[in-house]
């Protein structure tokens, strides 16, 4: 399963980087789209917040199902 991931840059040195979101994702290496099995043979769906945040160091501040 994909998903579209919006993270959160609350309370991290990239705060300030308002209007700069998708500038701040490509430096970061953050993607917008994650496959879910590339990260984690099992998953529950009330899991996929803190899988994503745990891979990637982020907090997610929405995710939804993304549909090719």
């Amino acid at each position: 399963m994909k998903v579209s991931v919006e993270w959160s840059f609350t309370d991290t040195e990239f705060e300030e980087t308002y209007g700069q979101y998708e500038q701040t994702c490509r430096n970061l290496g953050l993607p917008k789209v994650v496959n879910l099995n590339k990260i984690s043979d099992s998953w529950e769906e009330d899991e996929i917040e803190e899988l994503l945040e745990e891979e990637f160091g982020f907090e997610v501040e929405s995710w939804e199902v993304f549909e090719d």
